[in-house]
């Protein structure tokens, strides 16, 4: 999950690293009457999930409120590479004598952590750079060495008058890194300024989405979604996931397990079909209780071409009976008009058979046979 810069602000603050003094707001008026409280020149930055938003037009300054309201109101509403602009954040502009990088990622070749830092930032940074990236590879299980990071600094050429505070910012950057098990956390720009002192500007942070139910920090964020995906509010509010593959597809999928699942699209579109999703419901956790298949069946449902539902569902542990339980409790629940094709195969298979039976849904044990017939009543079905 890809934070907004606001809540990654918001983590870092928590972990004592100076930010800029600001606030999110979602709407012109309140632009302006930030930007007034803070009585200075200030930065109107939009709040949305996507990298380069300074060469996107999407960061803006302004000198007083008339001028942040009038930023404010050339971003919110605009559209950006697919995402809506509905909250900016107006910070006080900060001058700098320096603007450096740093940065914390996952190596999953060297299955490290591992610390990037140039000693230019800013726009453009990967191209301005190129020559300047100090980098060390991490334990991640171990807490940030103090030598490695004076090695990065020293490899660097950064001035000995501020390494000691950029040590005290690695440090408190690699606790927020830890603690929130991201996958990234970049400051681009950070800023050095007259006294030594250093202020992330911006902040950039990607949560492990298998960790965020064990961040409740993170879950705070769950109503902030507004310019996220799909596919983003859904593993974040249902914990599964979605992908929307062709939304002019004929053929909606449950299924379960990612490889299975893409196997079945696979056999889908060797047999002419059109598949409509990706969608790995983790049968494990559903039991009887049918919330998640609703989820998908109410992203079908608009699709214009949905004529087939297949469902295919491997359940080593899993009881299949209760699975169906669940399955028609989402029909009855989100009535469809496509035809329905389940495939089970698994525990408790025939009583799940049987309970199907009883409402007309046709059921397979091989794969093979669930996608043709899928396949071939999507196409017979589609003008």
């Amino acid at each position: 999950m890809r934070l907004l810069e606001w809540q990654s602000k918001r983590l870092l603050a928590k972990a004592g690293i100076q930010v800029p003094v600001g606030s999110v707001v979602e709407s012109p008026y309140a632009a302006g009457d930030a930007a007034a409280r803070l009585g200075k020149k200030v930065m109107v930055k939009a709040q949305i999930r996507i990298g380069g938003r300074g060469k996107a037009g999407v960061i803006l300054s302004a000198v007083d409120a008339s001028s942040a309201e009038m930023a404010a109101r050339d971003l919110i509403g605009r559209e950006i590479k697919g995402r809506v602009i509905r909250q900016v954040l107006v910070e006080e502009h900060i001058d700098a004598e320096q603007e450096l990088y740093i940065s914390f990622t996952v190596d999953y070749d060297a299955r490290r952590s591992l610390l990037l830092f140039s000693s230019e930032g800013g726009v453009d940074v990967e191209a301005t750079a190129t020559n300047n990236f100090a980098r060390a590879e991490l334990n991640p299980l171990l807490p940030l060495p103090e030598y490695v990071v004076r090695d990065v600094l020293a490899s660097a050429k950064v001035p000995r008058n501020i390494d000691r505070a950029l040590y005290d910012l690695a440090k408190r950057l690699y606790g927020v890194y830890r603690e929130y098990e991201a996958t990234l956390l970049e400051v681009n720009p950070l800023l050095v300024l007259r006294d030594g002192m250093v202020v992330a500007a911006d902040a950039r942070m990607i949560i492990d989405d298998a960790a965020i139910e064990r961040q409740p920090a993170i879950a705070e964020f769950g109503d902030s979604l507004l310019d996220s995906t799909i596919t983003e509010q859904i593993k974040l509010k249902h914990d599964f996931d979605y992908i929307e593959l062709d939304p002019g597809g004929n053929i909606g999928l449950i299924s379960t397990g990612a490889g299975g699942t893409m196997m079945t699209i696979d056999l889908l579109t060797r047999e002419g079909g059109r598949v409509i999703n990706f969608s790995d419901v983790r049968s494990g956790r559903i039991g009887r209780d049918p919330s998640r298949l609703i989820v998908v069946l109410e992203q079908l449902v608009q699709k214009p071409n949905f004529r087939v539902l297949l469902v295919s569902i491997f359940g080593a542990i899993t009881d299949l009976a209760a699975f169906a339980e669940a399955l028609l409790a989402a029909l009855r629940a989100r009535p469809i008009s496509a035809k329905v094709y389940v495939r089970l195969q698994g525990r408790n298979e025939e009583a799940a058979r049987e309970l199907l039976a009883t409402t007309g849904v046709t059921t397979y044990s091989s794969l093979e046979s669930a996608v043709s017939a899928a396949a071939s009543t999507a196409k017979e079905s589609t003008p």
